[in-house]
């Protein structure tokens, strides 16, 4: 097999059959050549034989060679003959088409080759049909070679071709270049930049550097400049003081407080008279003006602030109501928050959690509506039944100075969508409230404060809004440790915008501690928004812990920027407030008795006054007892202030009947 090396070069098949022709024609000229000279050699013999007539047996010997050469020679013509008919057989030469026949019109043999003029191809002959194995003088055909081969390996084999250290193996990279590169220049290649050029000026390479993020610029580098050798960056305050004060005129620290002392623009050379005029025009209330010096005049040597003539011609009141200097002495802040607690300074009524009419020993669950837990405390939630509440729920100690508190409990772990809200709320009277002056110019500051406990940590909120719910200060708050007593204490700026409800028996505040609020009820903490919020956002969801607890007590909010210590009212009187707006008898002993009748005439009934005046005409609902009860009995007339309650008679025989039970339920 001829091994491909080139156009017209070795191993090109149209030069190797060219070659081969040119050997076989120069074989059949030297056969011709030599058959010629044969035959001269027996004309010579001949000749010899001839004039050699003397010698007949030498004669005849070399006629007998002579004979024997010419026969040589002509066997060697017969076989160069068909030495070339064979070639001629196989390479028919220069053709126009393909031929169907040999020169010598026999059937073509296998591997037959002709120079097709037309095409300027050559042609071998498969045993079958015609095929090209030359493309124009370009080198060998594909289909012709290599690609007709049934084993491309074996095809490598036989030529001693491996692929990977005889041969490159195709790489779809340098199948596009025309020069072949080391695995170093490779290498080197990868990490030069697209778009890298070898000319770049100094100028151009800086420009490109400086366009970079974080790039060393000049003023950085002119930054660098004025910095000294070895400084760090780590000083501290202290090193860079002790540094500077070590060299010469450098401000020290009593040159500093000396300077503290100098007013701003004090110049050295004013006389007394510029001191005087600045120091008594100066702004500062405490400044000695003549007027000052001439009033200290005109007091008396030894005068008594205490002088009862004196203090009272000031204008003082000198008398104390309390004439008792140890009982003056004695009274200290205690006494002030109990004097407070009686004038009403705290806006929240049962903040201490201490009066539950409605329940003290078993759990009330949150409803899709308003539903009271103790007395002045509604809890509510988006979803039904997602927290308990109960006073002292959890029997734990309640912080030092108070007996009770509410408590949350959380029944799952529900996650709160944006829309929910799950709260503590109580609303305060618009009464209680209308001194704050809220919606004013001279609106009120308030503090409010609170002792809290919870299972879980973090930040925690609430608000206050207005009765309308359009108008809202959410507040935040932190629990940093958990199932422990914490007090809270949060000073809000009265609004001076916003829609109040104030002197009437509405709402005038809303007081809102977040249970688990989504961010529609939600704002940011700080500051009086126009929105309906009941949280700070972000706040820590009770509800979204199964189990959770929230215990709150001591709520107290006051007029003033400050939180005072928390004003106890007496039991009666915390109790007779919470009874404006909610009453029932306390137990079977305080039922009331409602009448009787003889003989089917009844008597007048029962009719009384509420425990104290109820804040509106209440709901009334009437529970009978079933002792003597033959007949029956109503409310027939109630007001805020009274009620009757009228008997009936079903029957003749003699009887009377009272009252189990009476609630009367006048909440906001």
């Amino acid at each position: 097999m001829a091994i491909y090396r080139g156009p017209g070069g070795s191993g090109d098949a149209t030069t190797d059959a060219a070659n081969q022709a040119s050997v076989a024609s120069d074989k059949a000229a030297e056969a011709a050549s030599s058959a010629t000279a044969a035959a001269g050699s027996a004309t010579s013999a001949a000749t010899s034989a001839t004039n050699s007539s003397t010698s007949a047996t030498a004669s005849a010997s070399s006629a007998t060679s002579s004979a024997n050469s010419a026969t040589a020679s002509a066997s060697s013509a017969t076989a160069a003959a068909a030495s070339y008919d064979s070639f001629d057989d196989r390479y028919l030469g220069a053709k126009s088409s393909n031929p169907s026949t040999d020169n010598d019109g026999d059937a073509l043999v296998v591997g037959a080759l002709y120079f097709n003029t037309t095409t300027n191809i050559m042609m071998t002959y498969t045993g079958s049909a015609w095929q090209s194995i030359a493309t124009g003088g370009t080198g060998l055909l594909a289909s012709n070679n290599l690609n007709d081969v049934q084993s491309a390996s074996t095809s490598r084999t036989n030529l001693g071709v491996a692929i990977g250290s005889d041969v490159q193996a195709f790489s779809s990279v340098l199948a596009g270049t025309t020069a072949s590169y080391t695995t170093a220049e490779e290498t080197k290649l990868a990490g030069i930049e697209t778009g890298a050029t070898a000319d770049q000026t100094g100028a151009q390479i800086k420009t490109a550097y400086e366009a970079e993020t974080n790039a060393f610029t000049d003023a950085q580098f002119t930054k660098l400049a004025g910095i000294e050798t070895a400084a760090t960056a780590d000083q501290t305050g202290a090193q860079i003081k002790t540094a500077y004060e070590a060299e010469t005129n450098a401000f020290t620290d009593a040159q500093f407080t000396k300077l503290a002392g100098i007013e701003a623009s004090a110049t050295a050379d004013q006389s007394a008279a510029e001191i005087k005029t600045a120091y008594e025009s100066n702004a500062d209330t405490n400044a000695f003006t003549d007027a000052d010096h001439t009033k200290l005049d005109g007091i008396e040597a030894s005068a008594d602030v205490t002088d009862t003539a004196n203090v009272t011609a000031a204008g003082a009141l000198m008398d104390s109501e309390v004439t008792n200097l140890a009982q003056v002495k004695a009274f200290d802040s205690s006494d002030y928050a109990a004097a407070g607690s009686v004038t009403g300074k705290n806006k929240i009524i049962n903040g201490a959690m201490t009066i539950s009419q409605r329940n003290t020993t078993a759990y009330i669950g949150n409803t899709t509506a308003v539903v009271y837990s103790i007395d002045r405390w509604n809890i509510y939630g988006s979803v039904a039944g997602k927290f308990l509440s109960q006073q002292n729920a959890g029997s734990v100690t309640p912080p030092v100075g108070f007996s009770h508190y509410l408590g949350i409990t959380s029944q799952s772990a529900y996650s709160v969508t944006s829309s929910n809200t799950f709260q503590l709320q109580q609303q305060i009277e618009g009464f209680n409230s209308c001194d704050l002056a809220w919606g004013t110019a001279s609106a009120k500051t308030v503090t409010l404060s609170f002792w809290v406990r919870s299972s879980l940590t973090g930040t925690f909120g609430g608000s206050l809004s207005n009765s309308s719910v359009n108008y809202a200060y959410p507040f935040s708050y932190t629990i940093s440790s958990a199932n422990t007593w914490t007090k809270i204490s949060i000073t809000i700026t009265g609004p001076t915008a916003g829609t109040w409800v104030g002197g009437t028996t509405g709402i005038g505040v809303r007081v809102y501690f977040g249970l688990g609020v989504g961010s529609t009820y939600s704002g940011s903490a700080g500051s009086w928004a126009a929105a309906d919020y009941r949280s700070a956002t972000g706040a820590t969801s009770v509800v979204g812990t199964s189990g959770a607890t929230f215990y709150i007590t001591g709520v107290q909010l006051e007029a003033g920027s400050a939180a005072t210590e928390f004003g106890h009212r007496p039991y009666g009187i915390e109790l007779g407030l919470c009874q404006r707006y909610y009453q029932q008898p306390i137990d079977s002993g305080l039922d009331f008795f409602a009448g009787y009748f003889v003989n089917g005439n009844y008597g007048p009934g029962v009719f009384d006054t509420w425990v104290v005046e109820m804040r509106t005409t209440p709901t009334v609902v009437l529970t009978l007892g079933s002792l003597n009860a033959v007949g029956s009995v109503s409310v027939n007339y109630f007001d805020k202030k009274r009620f009757h309650l009228n008997p009936t008679a079903n029957a003749t025989s003699n009887g009377f009947y009272y009252v189990a039970k009476l609630t009367a339920d006048a909440e906001l």
